[in-house]
């Protein structure tokens, strides 16, 4: 059996969490099975306690959960614990967090289960809400919508591999001290087979009594409409500070959820518009079918309000007539457990849910499934209005290299990388809302750009200094030469969670995000003067992409923390591959050198740099991830990729454009209803409903960024902003656009 360790060792004060307490530094430090020591109590729950901890074998912070002593004994706890680390550890996705190591180990005496997760810096949403309610104030709107959006990313991601979580609620949201969203605790999470162990066949009501689904409370089967449920509830407690029912008991909450209509959230928080209030009462909808159609839909249209808002464009009223009183429940729940506990008060009636329709203008959300197997909210691309007055328009700049938009979903704004300079454009309107002319007269294609999550924009110029700018105006923070003399080739700059990274043709280095000032530096052996790059994956390791003289490539996957190499891996002697990242996987598309032409499709854990996947593609292929999910493109076929086999899961047939498809086809866009695919000479949008193609635009683009319905370009000679609905926009040299060939 392994054991716990009683022995001395590092003894820091840790913050503890809402539940949590200080390590005491002059008791022994326990470590767990000879690695995890054990710093400080984070927090606990009903079932574990949290424990903040460090890995002696990588040398890192991780979070320990340990079940609490007497419930290991108790085999429905135990399996809960157990499908927990089971479910997270098949998961990799940003929005939720990591386990590293689960097992058990012996603990004065008694046999407990444990979890190793990566540990996550910041506060839940509960603790982020009950702060702002002891001031007196509440989330803003934006902020409110972005955070469920990126719920719902996770959720998106979750739902289509099958896992249903079953307690979405603020204490299983973590908030990371770099803005981003963790989803946590999947200890009750569904796995939506059929032959999936039940944990919950003795009658017990699984979830959380506020924010738990109605048809789980009738005792039906969760699916993932009741995760968006959970969402909706959410959504409403940061936007009202209070959850949507009530009662004195959590029968008397679990009565309102399934008889009563939640309350107005127009008069509870009026400045959240008309669109959001319809958001979340679609979303807390009591029949599963009239929710949102999937979780990419609801967070597609929280974004379109977010955005709204931050325009200033947002609907605050409604003309509509108030909806009909609705009628009250019957006795009958209809063969539910819950039925077996509790007496329902009220009419005899059969009761049953009125969705009134609140604007004709509002197109239901449903899922319609092409015939290629294509999932696809119903409602339209065209149904989203453009931003007030917006119209197509035109930046020409000079040598337009690089296109990024701001980070967050908090602002409008694109920064574009010139020959000579960096612009920062308003993507509903084209205007400059700064320009930065770096003191150097030389122009090269070598500027490289980066974004932080801090509202920092990191440039690296041509003359090898870097620049961390204000986004809002500008305004340098700090600047830092890289080489003592001008070079040109190799040099490479990106940002991770408060982390800046360079690169130049000899060395990779971690700055400072605050100053500037070097943390690290690191010169590889093997990696020659020829071009690289270097990116961030994580805020854990760095990955570094080499060429040598000799025409070989090699990744070379760093700790970001110090600099050490952890693993590298040669992946082509014939050319650099593009390479995308989504959380722990790496994804590119290379030469098999034993099959000559044929290309390999390949996945690799960025941990570890061990071959997950790999598959024959043939010659002329494309790989892309876009919109979060993994494209492959050959000939006419457009197929999306599960990112965990590799394999088709949904397919759709374009038009064959270029014979040498992986030098000039990529997707450059895609939404729940359309994909923007970019060729040598033009960009085409199809929707996947099955109506074919939609429109074309004559141009080459080097990037695009997709938006409220404005599909902006970067074109050789700058941006250029088009309607995402038919294509519509400026004419480009002889061709216009929306024309068909």
């Amino acid at each position: 059996m392994d054991s716990v360790d009683r022995e001395p060792g590092h003894s820091p004060t840790v913050s503890s969490g809402e539940a949590g307490s200080a390590f005491d530094p002059h008791a022994k430090c326990r470590v767990l099975l000879g690695r995890y020591e054990i710093l400080g109590k984070l927090g606990a729950g009903g079932m574990a306690s949290v424990h903040l901890a460090y890995d002696r074998t990588l040398r890192r912070q991780v979070a320990v959960k340990l079940m609490l002593p007497g419930l290991a004994q108790r085999g429905d706890s135990r399996r809960r614990f157990e499908r927990e680390a089971t479910v997270v550890a098949s998961l990799e996705h940003p929005g939720i967090v990591t386990v590293h190591d689960g097992g058990h180990a012996s603990l004065d005496g008694e046999d407990l289960p444990y979890l190793v997760m990566e540990y996550v810096e910041g506060e839940t949403v509960a603790q982020r809400v009950e702060r702002l309610r002891a001031g007196g104030e509440r989330l803003p709107v934006p902020d409110a919508l972005e955070l469920t959006a990126q719920v719902l990313d996770a959720l998106a991601y979750t739902h289509a591999r099958g896992v249903i979580h079953r307690d979405i609620k603020p204490s299983n949201v973590m908030i990371t001290s770099a803005g981003s969203v963790k989803v946590m605790d999947f200890g009750i999470a569904r796995i939506a087979m059929p032959d999936a162990t039940k944990l919950t066949e003795s009658g017990k009501l699984v979830g959380t009594a506020h924010y738990i689904a109605p048809e789980q409370i009738e005792g039906r089967q969760a699916e993932p409409a009741s995760d968006l449920y959970s969402v909706g509830t959410m959504l409403f407690e940061l936007l009202s500070g209070e959850t949507p029912f009530h009662g004195r008991s959590p029968a008397e909450v679990l009565f309102a959820i399934v008889g009563h209509r939640p309350p107005d959230l127009e008069r509870l928080r009026p400045e959240a518009g008309l669109g959001v209030a319809r958001v979340v009462r679609q979303a807390l909808s009591k029949r599963p079918q009239d929710r949102p159609a999937g979780a990419e839909v609801m967070a597609s249209r929280l974004r379109e309000l977010a955005e709204e808002h931050r325009r200033g464009t947002v609907v605050l009223t409604s003309d509509l007539r108030e909806p009909e009183p609705e009628p009250e429940p019957s006795t009958d729940l209809g063969r539910t457990r819950l039925r077996r506990r509790l007496a329902w008060p009220g009419s005899a009636r059969r009761w049953r849910f009125r969705l009134t329709v609140l604007a004709a203008a509002v197109v239901a959300a449903a899922l319609v499934v092409s015939a290629e197997g294509w999932p696809l909210g119903v409602r339209s691309v065209a149904a989203r209005a453009h931003p007030a007055g917006w119209r197509p328009w035109r930046v020409k700049t000079v040598g337009a290299r690089f296109m990024l938009p701001a980070l967050g979903g908090r602002s409008s704004k694109l920064f574009v990388v010139t020959s000579t300079n960096l612009l920062a454009i308003d993507r509903n309107t084209g205007h400059r809302s700064w320009k930065f002319d770096p003191p150097t007269m030389m122009t090269s294609d070598s500027g490289k750009l980066a974004v932080s999550a801090d509202s920092a924009v990191v440039y690296l110029a041509s003359d090898s200094t870097v620049y961390a700018l204000s986004a809002s105006n500008g305004r340098v923070r700090w600047q830092r030469r890289l080489l003592p003399t001008v070079n040109t080739e190799g040099l490479s700059v990106t940002t991770a969670e408060g982390a800046v990274f360079a690169e130049t043709p000899d060395t990779v280095m971690r700055l400072d995000a605050v100053t500037g000032a070097t943390r690290w530096q690191w010169r590889p052996d093997h990696c020659g003067m020829a071009t690289k790059e270097v990116f961030a994956a994580t805020s854990e390791v760095l990955l570094a992409v080499c060429r040598s003289p000799a025409r070989v490539t090699t990744l070379r996957a760093l700790d970001a923390q110090h600099g050490r190499e952890r693993w590298h891996r040669t992946v082509s002697d014939l050319e650099v591959p593009r390479i995308f990242q989504a959380g722990s996987r790496l994804f590119y598309l290379g030469p098999d050198d034993s099959l000559g032409n044929n290309h390999l499709a390949t996945s690799l854990d960025l941990r570890s740099g061990a071959v997950l996947w790999q598959h024959e593609v043939g010659t002329y292929a494309a790989l892309d991830y876009v919109d979060h999910r993994l494209w492959q493109w050959k000939g006419d076929q457009l197929a999306v990729l599960d990112p965990a086999t590799g394999r088709a899961v949904r397919t759709l047939k374009v038009r064959k454009y270029d014979t040498y498809a992986s030098e000039s086809q990529h997707v450059l866009a895609a939404s729940a209803d359309l994909v923007v695919l970019g060729t040598s000479n033009a960009v085409h949008a199809y929707r996947p409903s099955g109506g074919g193609q939609a429109w074309q635009y004559r141009a080459e683009s080097r990037a695009s960024v997709l938006a409220d319905n404005i599909l902006v370009l970067l074109t050789e000679d700058g941006p250029v902003a088009i309607d995402a609905v038919n294509g519509a926009g400026p004419c480009n040299f002889l061709y216009c656009p929306g024309q068909l060939p």
